[in-house]
């Protein structure tokens, strides 16, 4: 623990990469210098919050015969973000062996600016949220608000715009105040087991209690057993992995399954109660458009219980049908005291995606604010697809690494001509993927149409009522394959002969145009010849001539 990387603790909202070996050296060098390691604490939890929230002491402050700059260098290496570290082996050698030099020579290590030839040939895209700066800052002021209401906060927004993300800033945040929190992750499955997400984090829970010693250990079963007494048994049926800290229980016995939930539900009340000890408590669930009726039913109970106060529950979902009826769960509204706040994510701008190259490359700003305006354009700044894009720019090496000049390049002009469809259809057909049922076979259809299809040609296509249209259509909508348009068409063949106001949809030929072509190569031959171009066909002779024909008798 003493020598791990923030991003370790799984905690912050980074990947692991080479430069977590750079903060363990910096420890390393900070105790080799000082004789101290630069913080200490028996706790998991202190040093988790040391890791990730608290200073390191300045090495010369310790031992004056530090030079200053040598300082520098051992913080610069335990800089909490991995792109404030050094980003290159070179840029940390070429500092040292500067120090060095300096020693030999002249006996004394005077100050320099460091990481001047510091500069990573890896592409290493900025972890930095950006674009959510608003949303961050409302939500931590809705959770600080010192009041003793409840706060159910839901964060919602299309597949990929960086909700996940938000929630671990926030989450990160927490620790830092030391704010007792649970937290864990809904998941789409074929079959969700009761309770699912509610287990997995209180499962989370107990593998850091394990990792604080005994003496953690036997305060926490003194307190659940406290609260929960001859009951406890009822929490250990459905989470088995509690009686590691608790210990096996004579069972309770109870008549059904119902009674069962109840009871489970009241206890696990109790068992909040025992672990946050009456401190401020935080809830945060992600991907919540998953959570399975029993979680939901256990929610609305956590949050109708008086004797949980000053609960803060932070859920994301995706917009889409299932997070709709979360958002309406029937006696949401009802409850006393009960603060609701929604936040929607939204794509990046052009000065967010421009912040983003010039943290990420260091490319002249210039340059970087016209490659900004491109990516722009051709992603709609939707998150995952900046990311995408400057992942295949670099694959296809118009985003390189000039080590004659220690900078990176950027092709631009071949990038101004560059076919964005090619390179993120794998984005795209992931996303189709996500959709099923008759919402894919829409969009199966949608594609052997061409880039526009109004809901009445859909409707008699899949033989389905025009008022299920609105339902089939808003997961492709959410998840932005397909876009709206209102269009004004007079149809002189309609038979009140009036202007017919119609709701045309279109999928984007500058973004998806490849798309259209996978999916319809997945439609087999004998769908799209039977029932997809002839009866296409027949729609259009029947609507678009300019009087109504008649059956010819045979």
């Amino acid at each position: 623990m003493p020598y791990i990387s923030p991003e370790q603790t799984g905690k912050l909202n980074c990947s692991i990469d080479y430069r977590s070996d750079f903060y363990s050296l910096g420890i390393t060098s900070f105790e080799l210098l000082t004789g101290k390691k630069p913080f200490h604490s028996s706790d998991y939890q202190e040093f988790i919050y040391n890791h990730i929230a608290k200073n390191p002491p300045f090495p010369s402050v310790i031992n004056p015969d530090i030079p200053e700059v040598l300082s520098e260098v051992i913080l610069k290496l335990m800089a909490k973000m991995p792109e404030k570290r050094y980003q290159s082996h070179s840029g940390l050698k070429y500092d040292l062996l500067k120090c060095q030099s300096a020693l030999s020579m002249h006996n004394k290590i005077r100050s320099f600016p460091i990481a001047t030839k510091d500069v990573s040939r890896h592409l290493n895209i900025s972890k930095k949220l950006y674009g959510c700066t608003k949303d961050i800052e409302t939500i931590t002021n809705i959770i600080q608000k010192p009041n003793k209401n409840k706060q159910l906060i839901f964060v919602h927004g299309d597949e990929g715009s960086g909700k996940t993300s938000l929630l671990k800033e926030i989450h990160n945040d927490i620790i830092k105040t030391k704010r007792f929190c649970l937290w864990g992750g809904c998941h789409k499955k074929d079959h969700i087991p009761p309770y699912d997400v509610w287990v997995s984090a209180v499962n989370e829970m107990i593998n850091q209690w394990l990792s604080q010693g005994d003496q953690r250990i036997e305060q926490m079963k003194s307190l659940i057993l406290m609260y929960t007494g001859s009951n406890a048994s009822v929490l250990t049926h459905l989470i088995p992995n509690l009686e590691v800290i608790i210990g096996q229980q004579q069972q309770t016995f109870i008549f059904g399954q119902i009674e069962h939930y109840n009871l489970f539900n009241h206890m696990f009340c109790k068992f909040l109660n025992a672990i946050s000890r009456e401190k401020e408590m935080m809830i945060i669930f992600d991907d919540a458009q998953w959570m399975d009726p029993a979680s939901q039913k256990l929610l609305m109970t956590i949050l109708s219980n008086r004797s949980l106060s000053n609960l803060s529950v932070l859920l994301s979902c995706q917009n889409d049908p299932l997070s709709q009826k979360l958002l309406n769960m029937q006696g949401l509204n009802t409850i006393p005291d009960l603060f609701i706040k929604q936040v929607k994510t939204g794509n990046l701008s052009v000065s967010d995606i421009n912040a983003l190259l010039y943290n990420s490359f260091y490319f002249p700003k210039n340059c970087c604010y016209e490659f900004s305006q491109l990516l722009h354009k051709k992603t709609n700044g939707h998150v995952s697809f900046v990311h995408q894009m400057i992942t295949t720019l670099y694959s296809k090496k118009l985003i390189y690494f000039d080590p004659d000049s220690s900078e990176w390049q950027v092709n631009f002009a071949q990038i101004k001509h560059y076919d964005i469809a090619d390179n993120l259809v794998d984005v795209t057909l992931s996303l189709y993927q996500q959709i099923s049922g008759h919402s894919r076979i829409l969009l199966e259809i949608a594609s052997c149409l061409g880039y526009n299809f109004d809901k009445p040609t859909m409707s008699r296509l899949m033989k389905h009522p025009l008022s299920e249209m609105d339902t089939l259509l808003e997961a492709s909508i959410h998840k932005g394959l397909i876009f709206l348009m209102v269009i004004l068409f007079i149809f002189h063949i309609n038979a009140f002969n009036r202007p017919y106001m119609n709701l045309f949809l279109r999928i984007d030929e500058n973004r998806f145009i490849e798309i259209l072509h996978c999916k319809w190569f997945m439609i087999s031959k004998s769908q799209r010849n039977r029932k997809c171009n002839l009866t296409f066909c027949f729609i259009l002779i029947r609507h678009s001539l300019p009087f109504n024909m008649k059956k010819r008798k045979r």
